[in-house]
């Protein structure tokens, strides 16, 4: 009998266990950034390609940004099967489909320069469109920012 008891109070233990994970996991899912996210088209697949192929030249060279937009190219050159389907050219790559504009790229020191937060970003958009502005991060992610946000984010 004690150990029927026993089991009884486990299983109760457990259902409370999940029922406080459930709500944690409820409440965590409404955190996050508060930047706009745009839904995917092969406009964003341009930008995350971007941003994910400079984090795949960081990864290949210990952690260190492309020194400028000359050897970020020769990287993209010698990786063309990963983005050629996007775009026809790898200077293409660096100009953002939206608004035809190359993207404001962070070489060398610059990329630590604007990421002292850990948030990884590798570039934005000169302009954009409608006041809003996108940046791309070396994990592919694209937020969509007003003029205010880029101005404290990369001054």
């Amino acid at each position: 009998m004690g150990c029927r008891n026993w089991l009884v109070d486990m299983n109760k233990r457990f259902a409370g266990l999940l029922l406080m994970l459930g709500v944690f996991l409820t409440l965590a899912s409404g955190c996050g950034p508060t930047q706009k996210r745009e839904p995917t088209t092969v406009e964003q697949a341009h930008l995350k390609v971007l941003g994910i192929m400079y984090g795949k030249f960081m990864s290949s060279s210990r952690g260190q940004a492309p020194k400028n937009e000359k050897e970020l190219l020769a990287y993209l050159n010698a990786n063309r099967p990963s983005w050629e389907k996007i775009v026809g050219s790898a200077e293409e790559l660096l100009i953002s489909p939206f608004n035809k504009k190359p993207f404001v790229i962070f070489y060398g020191d610059q990329f630590s320069k604007h990421n002292t937060d850990g948030s990884l970003w590798m570039a934005h958009e000169q302009a954009g469109d409608g006041g809003q502005q996108r940046a791309i991060n070396i994990r592919g992610d694209v937020e969509l920012l007003d003029a205010q946000q880029v101005q404290q984010m990369f001054p």
